[in-house]
């Protein structure tokens, strides 16, 4: 299975970029 820092690293890297997304398009 993953490990867990792996899949919360993996979590918060798309929050990440769906954050960075939504700050792209509202600009």
């Amino acid at each position: 299975p993953v490990p867990a820092a792996a899949l919360s690293y993996k979590k918060q890297k798309a929050a990440q970029m769906a954050a960075a997304g939504q700050t792209a398009q509202n600009d």
